[in-house]
This record gives structure tokens, sequence and C-alpha cells, in this order.
């Protein structure tokens, strides 16, 4: 941008915003009203998107606003088809590989994470069949500890929130066994933020039921965790936290509890 050179970099961004929000309304308008259009369009979108996903650096700065316009067709699906599946886990999960930060405690993915998390779970909301397969893909993408991306933990952790609240009653136990070493991983984290967003999922009823769904497989790991080899946090608020935990998972299931607890390092 000329402007840019000549100091005027916020007019520059602005000017960017101002394009992508005027591409966002033709490319909706043209999908809302021109039909003929739609396969076309379509087609671009997933070209586009599946471009982003095989990108290294910051993501594009138009990846936002498709994916919200995304949402407009998404959320016009009718019944589910293999496209819908392709798109689901070979796009929308895919987009979750970013490991960029922006600072110390901004992940890249916060660019989209908002619209793509929309695009989740309104197809999800039409297959929850396909619920197990994208948590499994998600956690292939989780960050590990090593990588020092605990932003990205924690807007992954609040998507999952989201997600598990769809587990259809057959998947339940399964996804307890899925999830349950890296949620024990999370509230074991020296990092506060990252701790207190994992254990604020077992303040969630339909979520710690998914959580618990396998008691007797999950307890061992999350008290393991939670106890800390009965060594305190060095935070005041991940300790009251791991201390309400502790008592809802007791009352969920005494037995199981108490079996895991004798069990415990």
């Amino acid at each position: 941008c000329a402007d840019a050179a000549a100091g005027g970099a916020p007019a520059c961004v602005e000017s960017l915003a101002s394009r992508l929000s005027c591409a966002r309304a033709v490319l909706d308008w043209c999908y809302r009203h021109q039909q003929a259009l739609r396969p076309a369009l379509r087609g671009r979108i997933g070209r586009t998107l599946l471009a982003a996903v095989g990108g290294v650096g910051p993501p594009p700065p138009g990846l936002r606003s498709l994916l919200q316009s995304l949402t407009l067709i998404t959320a016009g699906f009718g019944a589910p088809t293999g496209a819908h599946r392709a798109l689901l886990l070979s796009v929308l999960v895919p987009l979750h590989r970013p490991a960029g930060r922006l600072d110390d405690t901004t992940p890249h993915l916060s660019l989209f994470h908002e619209p793509l998390v929309h695009n989740l779970l309104l197809l999800l909301k039409r297959q929850p069949s396909l619920l197990l397969p994208t948590v499994s893909g998600l956690l292939q993408l989780w960050p590990a500890p090593q990588d020092g991306n605990s932003g990205k933990e924690v807007l992954m952790l609040h998507e999952l929130e989201q997600l598990v609240e769809l587990t259809p009653a057959q998947d339940a136990r399964r996804l307890s066994l899925t999830m349950a070493p890296l949620i024990a991983r999370a509230v074991g984290s020296e990092n506060s933020r990252l701790a207190e967003r994992a254990l604020a999922l077992f303040a969630s009823a339909p979520v710690r039921s998914v959580l618990l769904a396998d008691s007797r497989g999950a307890l061992p790991l999350f008290l393991s965790s939670l106890t800390r080899s009965f060594t305190p946090h060095w935070n005041r608020t991940v300790n009251k936290m791991t201390c309400e935990v502790l008592s809802l998972l007791q009352q969920h299931d005494p037995p199981a509890f108490a079996a895991a607890a004798v069990a415990a390092p």
C-alpha cells in the first residue's frame, strides 16, 4: 500500500478490511441470488480453503471472511452427502493445523477460529455420527507441550466443549476414552490459563457426563493430574477449581472414584 510507505499503515489496514467486506458481500449476494453459480462457487471456495490448509506462516487475510461466507452455504445444506463429510474432515478439521503465533499468547488460529467452529457445528448437528472422527482429527493436530502454544490449546478446549455437547449417547464412552488423556494433560499443566480452561470443562453437566462416560478408564487419568503428586499448583484459582472438580468427580461415581483414589500413585 502506498499509504503504508507514507506512514499511513492504519489506513492501509482499513482499506484491506473494507475490500474484504465488499468481496464477502458480493460472494454472499451471488450465492443467494444466482443459483446457477452455486456449484462453481462451492468448488472455488473449497479449492481456496484447501490451499490455505497446506500453507505455512500467517493465514491469508481473507480466510476469516471466506469461512463466514461458508456458513451461509453450510446452514442451507440439506440431507447429508459424501461432499459434506469431505468438507468437514478434509478441509475444516485440517484448518486447525496452523501452529504459528502472532505473539506469545495469540495463535494464528485465533484469526479465523470463530467462523471455523461455526461451520463445524452446523455440519455436525446434521451428522452427529461424524463427531468421533472429527474429534479424533482435532486431537491429532493438538499442540505438543514442548510447542509452548497454550493459546491454541485454550482455543481448542473451548471448541471441544461445544462439540462434546453434540455427542450421541452411543458414542459417549468411546469419546471419553479418546479425550481423557489430553484433558488430563491440560488439567495438570503448569500454565494456569490452560489448566483453568481444562478444569472449567467439568462445570458443564453435559460435558462432564461424556468425559466420565467410562469412569473406570477416565477417572484414574483425571485423578493423577488433579492431585499432582500432592503438590499444590502455584496458582490459587487452579487449586480452588481443582477441589471443586474433585468433589464433582466423587459425586458422579463414588465407587469408581474410591477405586481410582486407592490405585493412584
